[in-house]
């Protein structure tokens, strides 16, 4: 259902969100070493520079969604119950009725 593609959605976006944060990180690393060439930090202060706003922009929109699916999971929750409690009216009715005609 919506429920659990909302779910599935917020897990892939919390592994997106993980695989650049490891590369971020290891671009930094590569930043921090005296001994990479040049070309390999150039290249890995653009990978920070660009993939930082975008974490940024992930992990809000990531947050945002994770609201979104905690609420349609109260919403699912309260459905669930008023359902039940409707099922069972409907069975106190129908043995009450059942009990009436028996008698």
């Amino acid at each position: 259902g919506i429920v659990e593609q909302k779910r599935a959605e917020v897990a892939d976006e919390a592994a997106a969100i993980e695989a650049l944060e490891a590369e971020v990180a290891a671009a930094e690393e590569t930043l921090g070493d005296p001994s990479a060439l040049r070309e390999a930090k150039i290249a890995a202060q653009a990978v920070v520079n660009t993939s930082r706003e975008r974490l940024g922009r992930l992990r809000e929109d990531h947050e945002r969604r994770k609201a979104s699916l905690a609420h349609l999971e109260e919403q699912l929750a309260a459905f669930r119950r008023e359902l039940a409690m409707e099922d069972l009216e409907a069975r106190e009715r129908l043995a009450a009725a059942k009990a009436a005609k028996a008698e």
